[in-house]
């Protein structure tokens, strides 16, 4: 009965015109961090922070379940039955937090956290779909002693040759944002070992939360949410504990928040983001939903030490019609619509060369126009500044320099109201937006400051991932 309402709510509000076509999102009601990623027994599982009973989260007081969804190609997702609810014993009682899954000799171990007062508690299943919680949660009730902390949630477990090691989400007060690493033989019994790694409170931020900590190309990369955009460092972790090398931003758009990173059966860092919504929590209640999953994408380690971000290959699947470009000159202050391209759900794939030899000086911002009125009076702009050596996606902004004949290589992923944005294998913008009018369906390549030139333009109409 429930799974048959989820689908009727689910069919009512795909002709919600904001809400994504290729994108996750539950049958309806609030969603934020995902959890628990893991591939099981040949099929991806995403797990899910949940409300099932309203559009929005409601803080603590029981509201926030775990949904469940699987796919077989990690874009086409099927909707399972909710995996964990609040109580009924004390440990979860007023909500289950965010948490990772693990495989214990095949059986589907999810650890996550309680709240009131903040515990870690751990479920077990045998097929993927039904969860037993421990009787004797929670595994870890107390903080560890010696330590003033902000937060103590969100673990993200991994095993070594010597056991189960857990990271925790927390801070140190006066400090700043800390990892607390936990050591277990059988995932019930922990041992506090001492802080993975402690950050500067002027640098970034006061509490982490959602860690990840995995090795990625010889190095170790710690992911973790300082209540701002997700940061990365890369670094040496040798006996239990990890030296940062280097920091940066997972994502600088203001709707990714608490990422997830799992290793797939083929040893690829897959990563997927909550993108909040960016309206108010009247039009959220208005809407029956909130909350979308990112597009999955893989982490790699640059030859400069930094952290690659791309879409996973699979998002491909997903193509349809296709629209391609090519030697495409652009005024300044006059949008070149890209003719017979019209759409809400696109993937965009462009190359810019800045300063080309009989172009002039070049355009000093050159990008695109997506969800474009005819008229222009709506539109979202993806532009670079070559002056000022930023990409800028409707106002959000992040750095990147080009090296010296390096084209700029920008691929968009436009859904309704998401619009993800890739740069150079190095730099993600992910934001919302909430066309008025039903006609911003157009694109357009634009330029200010001088001509640009693209040496290409492919897009592709998405198809929904939805029956």
């Amino acid at each position: 009965m429930e799974e048959a309402l989820s689908e009727a709510m689910g069919q009512e509000l795909h002709r919600d015109p904001h809400r994504p076509a290729y994108h996750f999102v539950p049958p309806a009601n609030w969603m934020n961090d995902p959890n628990g990623l893991i591939q099981w027994r040949g099929e991806y599982h995403m797990f899910y922070q949940h409300n099932p009973h309203a559009p929005v989260h409601e803080g603590r007081g029981g509201t926030i379940y775990w949904g469940h969804a699987v796919s077989q190609d990690l874009v086409h997702w099927r909707h399972l039955p909710i995996a964990l609810a609040p109580g009924p014993t004390p440990a979860d009682s007023a909500g289950v937090w965010s948490g990772c899954a693990v495989d214990n000799g095949g059986v589907l171990t999810l650890v996550y956290t309680g709240v009131d007062p903040e515990v870690q508690c751990l479920a077990t299943s045998t097929d993927g779909v039904h969860f037993t919680k421990y009787s004797g949660n929670p595994v870890i009730g107390a903080r560890p002693e010696g330590f003033d902390l902000w937060g103590f949630r969100d673990p993200y477990v991994w095993k070594e040759d010597d056991g189960w090691y857990m990271a925790l989400g927390s801070g140190i007060k006066g400090v700043g944002g800390a990892v607390l690493l936990y050591r277990s033989t059988n995932l019930y019994d922990w041992s506090f070992l001492h802080p993975l790694c402690v950050g500067k409170l002027e640098e970034t931020g006061y509490n982490w939360e959602c860690p990840n900590f995995f090795a990625l190309d010889g190095r170790h990369v710690l992911i973790v949410s300082p209540h701002s955009n997700p940061i990365y460092f890369v670094g040496k972790y040798e006996r239990h504990r990890f030296e940062p090398e280097r920091w940066g931003v997972v994502d600088y758009g203001p709707a990714f928040y608490a990422p997830q990173v799992f290793i797939d059966d083929r040893g690829r860092p897959i990563m997927f983001g909550w993108l909040k919504e960016q309206r108010s929590e009247a039009e959220q209640i208005r809407a029956g939903w909130s909350g979308v999953m990112s597009l999955p994408r893989i982490l790699s380690l640059r030859h400069d030490g930094t952290l690659g971000c791309e879409p996973a290959p699979e998002v491909q699947l997903l193509r349809a019609e296709h629209w391609r470009f090519e030697d495409l000159t652009v005024a300044q202050s006059a949008p070149l619509e890209l003719s017979g391209v019209r759409g809400d759900a696109l993937e965009i794939l462009a190359e810019f060369v800045p300063n080309r030899a009989g172009a002039g000086e070049g355009a000093h911002r050159a990008g695109l126009s997506v969800l474009r009125a005819p008229d222009g009076s709506e539109q979202t702009i993806i532009e670079y500044d070559q002056q000022a050596g930023c990409l800028r996606v409707g106002g959000e902004e992040a750095p990147l320099q080009l090296a010296a004949g390096e084209a700029l290589q920008l691929r968009v992923f436009v859904d309704r109201s998401v619009v993800e944005v890739f740069a150079n294998g190095r730099v993600c913008i992910a934001t919302r937006v909430y066309p008025q009018r039903p006609d911003c369906l157009g694109v357009a390549l634009v330029a200010q400051g001088g001509q640009a030139y693209a040496s290409s333009v492919d897009v592709w109409r998405m198809n929904s991932i939805w029956p």
